[in-house]
């Protein structure tokens, strides 16, 4: 029976120390594929003028030579980053890309993509769209970026099953530094997967968060950092550099079988094989953050217990460099974010956590 097998990666920022060769090191992994797919976290564009924001990523053309050279097929474009030159600079990363022969997911442009992709291997079609979280102020008549909207991704999936006998589905959510989805994605990805997703592939948390099987499909809920720059602020867990290359063979309307390889990033933001004892730590921790998602322990409550202490830190940190960089307004714009409920609910769950803490040490 025909099979594919596609190789998944996380975020790419194309960020290095001076170093040319991004992906040699991992080279010989992404070769055995039949497709290669990740979320490029940066916009490839001289145009534009930069967003006011604690980390604007933004690459030269020039490097998408490189993503070419490591065999990527497709990249969804659909995150937080794609308008961080304006939507002039999102505009010419669509270009960029197909020029250079690779298919851009997640975002639209008059007259130049669908912001989903349809590619045929060994006689079989594998459709691909992407989605993000987020409000876009420059979205307009010049670029649509995908929103994580229930309806239409719905609508998209059966849009494209009735074309493809793969689709596959890439999402830009959750919380950075964070190790486990929230009961809502939960929710949301094996509805998918019930509505005829063969699989979905999670993006934005920058480290690996659990996976599962459900019915015929398969749900990476992130696929952390890939090659990026685990320095930036905000970037605070300590396994921000741990990552893998997921490796699926995929049958029409099945996941088959499905693999890790365990990948670390350099300090030079690049990714390597990981050895030794950081394989065996990725390969643990996988196991250990995907156990409660598959025995449905992820409640709310719990999950808000795991996540406000990386949560609050992390965006405090980026809140004060920004304060630094751009003034008054956006300190406004951080005490609304201290007030708002979510914020709120996360000094609720950290102090539950800190209190279950102290009853055991007391008891």
């Amino acid at each position: 029976m025909t099979q594919i097998r596609l190789l998944a990666v996380g975020d790419i920022s194309l960020e290095t120390n001076d170093r040319v060769d991004l992906f040699t090191d991992i080279q010989p992994v992404l070769n055995d594929k039949d497709i290669l797919f990740g979320n490029l976290e940066t916009t490839l564009s001289s145009r534009g003028t930069p967003a006011e924001k604690t980390t604007v990523l933004c690459a030269c053309p020039g490097k998408a030579a490189q993503l070419c050279e490591a065999g990527f097929d497709v990249l969804s474009v659909a995150n937080n980053h794609i308008t961080d030159r304006g939507p002039e600079g999102a505009v010419e990363t669509l270009e960029v890309l197909r020029r250079n022969g690779i298919l851009p997911v997640g975002a639209s442009s008059v007259g130049l993509t669908e912001g989903y992709a349809i590619i045929e291997r060994n006689g079989l079609k594998c459709g691909f769209a992407g989605y993000t979280e987020g409000f876009f102020p420059h979205r307009g008549r010049d670029i649509q970026v995908n929103s994580i909207d229930r309806e239409r991704i719905l609508a998209d999936v059966d849009m494209l099953k009735s074309q493809c006998a793969i689709v596959v589905i890439s999402l830009h959510w959750g919380l950075e530094n964070v190790l486990y989805p929230s009961a809502d994605q939960i929710r949301l990805a094996r509805e998918l997967i019930d509505a005829g997703a063969t699989l979905v592939l999670g993006h934005h948390p920058h480290v690996i968060q659990g996976v599962e099987r459900w019915k015929q499909g398969l749900i990476a809920y992130s696929l952390g950092s890939f090659q990026f720059d685990c320095t930036h602020v905000g970037l605070v867990s300590p396994n921000a550099r741990q990552s893998l290359v997921l490796s699926v063979t995929l049958r029409a309307g099945c996941v088959e079988d499905f693999d890790i390889v365990p990948i670390r990033v350099n300090k030079d933001n690049t990714p390597c094989l990981a050895e030794g004892q950081h394989k065996e730590e990725i390969v643990d921790l996988l196991n250990h953050i995907s156990e409660p998602i598959k025995a449905g322990r992820v409640t709310k409550p719990w999950w808000l217990e795991q996540v406000a202490s990386y949560h609050l830190q992390g965006n405090m940190r980026a809140w004060i460099l920004r304060i630094r960089k751009y003034g008054a307004k956006h300190l406004f714009a951080c005490i609304r974010w201290l007030v708002s409920p979510f914020t709120v609910r996360c000094y609720m769950g950290l102090a539950r956590r800190q209190a279950k803490r102290l009853w055991k040490t007391v008891c």
